[in-house]
C-alpha cells in the first residue's frame, strides 16, 4: 500500500495531464489500494464497500451514485436468478436433469459434447454463473466416474456459458448490463432473443475448438483410465485425488 500511494504521489507531482485534478488523484489511489487488497486476498465484500464508501464520505461520489447499483435492475435479475438456481441445485433437479445426457462415455470428445448439450440448453434460462455453480458438483462426480480429469470440462465450460450466455438476454449479467444502459439512454431494448442466431453459432463453434484445442492446451491433465501415473506409481490418482480447480465466469 505504500509503494501504491508513493506512486499516485509521483504521478501527481508529475503533472501528466491537466485536466487531472486532485480528487482524479484520489480517485486513482483508492482504486489502486482496491486492486492491492482483492489481489491480497481480502474479503471482496468488504472491499468494495469500504472504497464506495469512502468515495462518498471524501464528496467524490453522492450517495444516489454510490449506492445506485443496488436498486439497479441487472444486480436484482441476478440475484433473483441465483436463488432459483440456488433452489434448483438443493433439490436435485440439475442431476437428474444431467443424467440423461451424460452416460458413461468413453472418449474425451464425447464426454465434452454429452455435457455441453445441457449446459447450453440451461443457460438458455438461467444465468451463467448461476449455471456454472450448479454445475461443478455434477461434473466432479461425474469425471471421477468415467476417468477423465475435471479439468478438461470446467474450464471449457466456463467459456461455453460466456460465449452461449448472449443467445438470450437475461442469460449473462453483460447483456443486462447492456439493457439497462439502453434503458438509461432512452433507446429501444433487445429482445429477448435478438442476438439468438449469432450466439448459437458461436456456441457451436467454440464445441468444435475445444474439442480439438484443450486436449492439447491442458495435456498435462489427460492421463487414459488405468494407467500407471509416473509420479505415484499408482493407477487412476489423479482422475480421482481432490484437486482445487478455479473457474472464473462473468
Amino acid at each position: 500500500l505504500l509503494l501504491v500511494s508513493l506512486a499516485v504521489a509521483l504521478l501527481m507531482w508529475s503533472d501528466p495531464s491537466p485536466d487531472l485534478t486532485a480528487r482524479s488523484y484520489f480517485v486513482v489511489w483508492v482504486t489502486l489500494v482496491a486492486l492491492v487488497l482483492l489481489a491480497s486476498g481480502k474479503e471482496t465484500d468488504g472491499v468494495m464497500m469500504g472504497s464506495t464508501l469512502l468515495l462518498n464520505i471524501c464528496g467524490i461520489l453522492t450517495m444516489e451514485e454510490a449506492w445506485a447499483a443496488f436498486s439497479n435492475d441487472v444486480v436484482l435479475a441476478v440475484a433473483s436468478l441465483g436463488g432459483i438456481s440456488s433452489v434448483l441445485a438443493k433439490t436435485g433437479v440439475i442431476d437428474a436433469a444431467f443424467a440423461p445426457f451424460l452416460g458413461k462415455p468413453k472418449s474425451y470428445p464425447v464426454a465434452l459434447l454429452r455435457v455441453a448439450v445441457p449446459t447450453f440448453l440451461f443457460n438458455i434460462g438461467i444465468s451463467n454463473t448461476c449455471v456454472m455453480s450448479c454445475l461443478m458438483p455434477v461434473v466432479e462426480k461425474w469425471s471421477a466416474e468415467i476417468g477423465i480429469d475435471q479439468a478438461l470440462f470446467l474450464l471449457p465450460l466456463s467459456y461455453l456459458l460466456l460465449i452461449s450466455g448472449v443467445v438470450a438476454m437475461f442469460s449473462t449479467s453483460t447483456n443486462l448490463v447492456c439493457q439497462g444502459q439502453l434503458t438509461t439512454n432512452h433507446v429501444p431494448n433487445f429482445g429477448q432473443f435478438a442476438i439468438a442466431v449469432p450466439g448459437l453459432i458461436c456456441s457451436v463453434i467454440s464445441v468444435i475448438y475445444m474439442i480439438v484445442v484443450v486436449p492439447i492446451v491442458l495435456k498435462r491433465f489427460c492421463k487414459h483410465p488405468g494407467e500407471v501415473s509416473k509420479d505415484t506409481g499408482s493407477s487412476d490418482d489423479r482422475t480421482h485425488t481432490p484437486r482445487k480447480f478455479i473457474v472464473y465466469v462473468q
